[in-house]
């Protein structure tokens, strides 16, 4: 109810008032939600940079997942206790932001630009079949976003390829993890894709420098009327996926400009006189 209703400690205390015996005090809405935060020890905060062991991440998320799961990990056999796997997604991205009166140790350091990486679990499945245990009920809502690391440096290719070799690297490095309920013991692993992607960051991933050519099969706009011809498709730009949200704004964009230049039948505005008039 707290976080749903996105209270502020005065505001509890009030409605708490109402029934003392039925809502807990709030040292202890605290206290439960720090431990909802991995170790401070798996954490590292500098000036410039603020990040959390992907390990201690991942296993402090399955941690509270298995406490909301209980009733149904429990009618699990031995062998669908062995075979658990939780299926995250994850990506990176930057964005701008108004410059606060924070002083850094280096002068050419600056807050005016965030790059941060994160994941959100999605589903829980076991057993050769994968059976499905738990769904995330709500994937783009920010709730279940867990942030990885973020930096105060400007989005760019090279600190792109720099945060995707960083987080692939810490999934390579990754454990099973194991959680004992009632002297049971139950073990996960970990899949994480890279789907949390926009236009610039699976460009830079996939060595795409324009922006109006296909990342998969290479292809530019005036290549895409050549039916007869064949691209070769990269098998690496089909790990990122499709936005739903991107393709819904680029098909809509593509429609109103193909509206637009039917009559002339040309991408560009290179156009004679005559065609403008179209």
């Amino acid at each position: 109810m707290f976080v749903e209703a996105d209270l502020t400690r005065r505001q509890y205390e009030i409605i708490r008032n109402t029934n003392k015996a039925f809502y807990p005090p709030y040292y202890l809405l605290l206290k439960a939600k720090q431990e909802c935060f991995p170790p401070k020890e798996c954490l590292r905060v500098t000036s410039t940079c603020a990040e959390s062991s992907l390990q201690s991440l991942i296993d402090n998320t399955i941690k509270r997942l298995s406490i909301f799961l209980e009733e149904v990990l429990l009618t699990l056999n031995e062998e669908e206790r062995n075979s658990l796997n939780i299926i995250c997604k994850w990506g990176c991205d930057g964005s701008r932001q108004a410059k606060y009166k924070q002083k850094f140790d280096d002068d050419m350091e600056s807050d005016a630009n965030l790059f941060l990486s994160s994941f959100v679990p999605l589903q829980v499945v076991c057993g050769n079949n994968n059976k499905v245990k738990w769904q995330n009920p709500t994937p783009p809502f920010p709730r279940f976003c867990r942030p990885i690391r973020f930096r105060f440096l400007k989005e760019s290719t090279d600190v792109t390829m720099e945060e995707i070799n960083y987080v692939e690297d810490s999934v390579k490095g990754l454990k099973a993890t194991e959680i004992n309920m009632n002297e049971i013991k139950f073990t996960f692993k970990h899949s994480f894709n890279m789907t949390m992607v926009d236009g610039k960051i699976y460009n830079a991933a996939t060595g795409t420098k324009s922006a109006s050519r296909c990342y998969i099969c290479g292809a530019t706009s005036k290549d895409f009327n050549k039916i007869d011809k064949k691209e070769t498709s990269s098998s690496t730009g089909f790990n990122f996926g499709l936005s739903v949200l991107h393709a819904r704004i680029r098909l809509f964009e593509s429609v109103l400009h193909l509206a637009y230049k039917l009559p002339v039948k040309k991408y560009r505005e290179r156009r004679t006189d005559k065609e403008k008039e179209l």
